[in-house]
């Protein structure tokens, strides 16, 4: 700014020199030398004069030529000035405008970094997410079979105990029906014994009985004597006499009827061991 108005007063003070001289030549123009020289007290017209006008004129024209090649160089200078401010403020705007533009370019990267970032915080943060879900998912779906598991256990051991109370019961309620019937047997069997008096009391023996279903004695074996042949032998026949023995109906019951072991004696007949 300060060399615009610098530049604009040195324009008006050759302005003015040029203005002046312009009007000086105007009237030197305007009035001859001879005329001029006429005017001056003492002077005649003569040969001499006219060669000082010719030199006065030459002068002149050099003048005006020197002040023409001023003025186009002052001209010229001008428009280099102009040029030159011109062409700094053309750098200067397109400075401005490459400013501007790495301005908004970096505004740019910045908000795109930024973006980028949010992104991947949101990516990370949905990665994040997820993978707590699935854990939180997997647990509750190892909670579920951990109690369902927890659950079919208690149900198993419940029922096994249930099963085996049941089973308690079975075998508690059978060998009940099994003693009494291992009672009738026995007493059947008395029933048919026939023993002196002067037998030894504590005399015993044992025999290994099989059954047929029914009752039906198939078999009768010694298995352990007495020691008194007679005494032995009439506890055999007496066995085969109470044939059919008394034995359950069922089946299941009947099973250790099929083999027993049977010990004899004068005091008691007893079954020490059925077995099948």
């Amino acid at each position: 700014m300060g060399d615009k108005v610098g530049l604009e007063r040195t324009d008006r003070r050759f302005l003015g020199y040029s203005l002046m001289l312009h009007f000086v030549l105007l009237v030197v123009l305007l009035f001859p030398v001879k005329q001029q020289l006429s005017l001056m007290p003492g002077v005649t017209a003569s040969a001499p004069v006219i060669k000082a006008a010719a030199v006065s004129t030459a002068t002149v024209q050099q003048q005006v030529h020197a002040v023409q090649v001023r003025e186009q160089a002052i001209r010229e200078a001008k428009q280099r000035r102009i040029a030159a401010a011109s062409a700094a403020e053309k750098r200067r705007l397109e400075q401005v405008h490459l400013r501007k533009q790495r301005e908004l370019a970096q505004q740019k990267a910045a908000k795109e970094k930024a973006l980028a970032l949010a992104r991947e915080k949101a990516v990370a943060l949905a990665k994040e997410k997820a993978l707590a879900e699935k854990k939180a998912k997997q647990l509750a779906e190892l909670n579920a079979l951990a109690k369902q598991a927890a659950d079919l256990q208690r149900q198993q051991q419940l029922q096994q105990l249930q099963q085996e109370q049941k089973q308690l019961k079975q075998v508690t309620y059978n060998q009940g029906i099994i003693n009494q019937y291992q009672q009738r047997i026995a007493k059947s069997i008395g029933s048919y014994w026939l023993i002196s008096r002067d037998v030894n009391k504590s005399l015993s023996c044992q025999f290994l009985i099989q059954l047929a279903p029914g009752g039906v004695v198939l078999d009768v074996r010694l298995s352990k004597s007495s020691g008194n042949a007679a005494f032995d032998r009439s506890a055999e026949v007496a066995v085969y006499k109470a044939s059919p023995l008394p034995v359950p109906t069922d089946v299941a019951l009947f099973g250790p009827f099929r083999k027993f072991s049977l010990i004899v004696s004068p005091k008691t007949v007893m079954i020490r061991s059925p077995s099948t």
